[in-house]
Parts: structure tokens; sequence; C-alpha cells
């Protein structure tokens, strides 16, 4: 799929706020609003925003009306997911991919959004953000991580290997370079959407994973499931973000029990491979496009960006 590139947000941009999973916290949902419209952007806020209880943030079907009516609304310029959770995979079928491909718009969010940012593009090409959410967005957010939003939300995209955080190294797991197109997901959403319609040509890609409050025997589980479906030996390149909280849930296990797993995964593969990116849930984190051709290098260790966003 050809990757299609969106209109990067503007000053005064008017932007859709969804929320396509869990229902979000209201002081934090009102601080991130807060910073939004103190740096020019013009909000329009969908009905699951204000969604308090259950599961989700209202119905599936509630979700994908109120996020396709912003993908054919020609009056917003960009959407922006409110916060994570579960519950974006049962839009997946709703979603009116037409109006995406015709009219496309920059979106950006992560973690559970990550499928809804996976079917974008095997169905359209859409390059999308996986960056900072509206609760993630305030006045203390760190320098490194809001320079990285704006740098892929407003442009200009980063020209030459991504900046890292000052004194942060990558560790090289196997050397080489590979080019191919660029996939940062959550690790446990994208196990999720192996094998159905949604999952994007991952030949020659690199794959950035990262991941959030799984136990050593989820870790397990995802890292047979991706060596099983035959997804890891199409790849080009492999990534390891943040795992940030991958604790056990008894003294039988440790946290590094899990991630040796990932790390002996990443490393046995043959491919360039490389860990600790500064991408996932810490709040130093950089922004990344997904679908964007990408460049990752291991001499000297690094992630570039090769094609610039419209």
């Amino acid at each position: 799929m050809k990757a299609l590139f969106p209109p990067l947000w503007h000053t005064g941009a008017r932007l859709g706020l969804c929320n396509p999973s869990s229902p979000a916290d209201q002081p934090r949902l009102e601080r991130g609003v807060a910073w939004l419209q103190h740096r020019g952007f013009e909000l329009v806020l969908a009905p699951s925003t204000q969604t308090r209880a259950g599961i989700h943030a209202g119905s599936a079907e509630e979700r994908a009306r109120e996020l396709n009516g912003f993908l054919r609304d020609p009056d917003i310029d960009g959407i922006l997911c409110v916060r994570g959770g579960t519950g974006t995979l049962g839009l997946l079928e709703r979603i009116d991919y037409e109006a995406a491909r015709t009219h496309p718009k920059l979106l950006v969010g992560f973690s559970d959004p990550t499928a809804l940012l996976l079917a974008l593009h095997a169905r359209t090409g859409l390059v999308s953000i996986a960056g900072q959410m509206v609760v993630q967005l305030f006045d203390a957010t760190n320098e490194y991580t809001e320079d990285r939003w704006w740098d892929f939300v407003r442009g200009p995209w980063p020209i030459g290997p991504l900046p890292l955080p000052q004194g942060h190294e990558l560790e090289v797991l196997h050397p080489g370079t590979a080019e191919g197109t660029l996939f940062p997901v959550n690790f446990s959403l994208f196990n999720a959407i192996i094998g159905t319609p949604f999952l994007p040509d991952l030949t020659g890609a690199i794959l950035l994973l990262e991941e959030i409050d799984e136990r050593p025997e989820s870790l397990d589980r995802m890292v047979d499931r991706l060596r099983l479906s035959g997804v890891a030996e199409r790849l080009g390149g492999i990534v390891l973000g943040q795992f940030t909280h991958c604790l056990p849930r008894n003294d039988k296990l440790i946290e590094a029990d899990g991630l040796r797993l990932v790390w002996n995964l990443a490393s046995s593969l043959g491919i360039p491979a490389l860990a600790h990116f500064p991408h996932g849930h810490e709040a130093i984190c950089c922004s990344l496009p997904l679908g964007a051709p990408a460049r990752l290098t291991t001499d000297p260790p690094g992630l570039e960006i090769l094609a610039p966003a419209v």
C-alpha cells in the first residue's frame, strides 16, 4: 500500500477529539483540552469524551459513528484520541475507510488506538502518528516529549537520525542497516490484530514494539505468537521501545524474565535490531509516524524518517 500522507496541523486547526477506547479521567481530560486550546487549536469534543462509566467510552457503534463523523466532516482538520485502554478493536469493521482515503486527515494516538492506526494504513495507506493523546498533554509534559510531538503533528519532520534525550543510548542487538515502512506499535494490540484483515503488509518493515503493564507470562505468549504467525520472519528490522511495569503477579518471576524473552527474539531474527528506543508509555517519549519510510542503522545506532510529510 502506497503511503498516504495527510496534511499536518497548523495553528488554528480544528481538531476532532474522540475516544475509541476507555473512559477518560475528567481532570486529565480538562487539562489536556486547556493545553490544546492555549496553543491555538479549535476543538470539537465527541460525546465519547464525556463518558464516565463502563469499560468503553460508549458502544462500538457510538464510538465508530463519532470517528466516522470526523473523517467525513470537511471542517475537521485532524483527529486526536483522548486516551487508550481497551475497545478500539471493536471499531475496525465499522470505520469508513473510503472517507479516510478520500479526505486524509492526520490522526494521533497510540496504545489501544494502535489497532486503529494499523487498520487505517492497511486499508488506505494513511500515515498516522503514534504519539501523545489528550490526557498526556499538559504544562508539565517533558520538553523532549513535547518537542517530538510538535515535530510530527506540525512539522517540519526531523531530517537525519531522530534526536534522542540527552545521555540516552541505544543498544545494538544485531548489526546492520534496514530501510522499510516504520510501524511503532503496542505489542499486545499488534498481537491481537495478527491474522485479521487489518494487519498491513509487513514485508521488509521496521517494527517497533512497546508495552506496559503486561506480565512475563503475557509477553511469553506475544513472543511465540509473533514467531508462529510468520510475521517476524518477514521483517526488515526490529526496534524495542519502552517496556514499562511489566511485572509478575507473584514472586516466582521477575520483570527481567519476561523482558529477556522479547530481547532474545529480537536478537535471534538475523535482522538489524536495536533496543531502548524512547517510545512508549513513559514521560520521556518520542512520537513516531506509523506507515512512513524509515531507516534503521546500528553503526551508529539510530532511527531516521526518510520521507517528509506533506
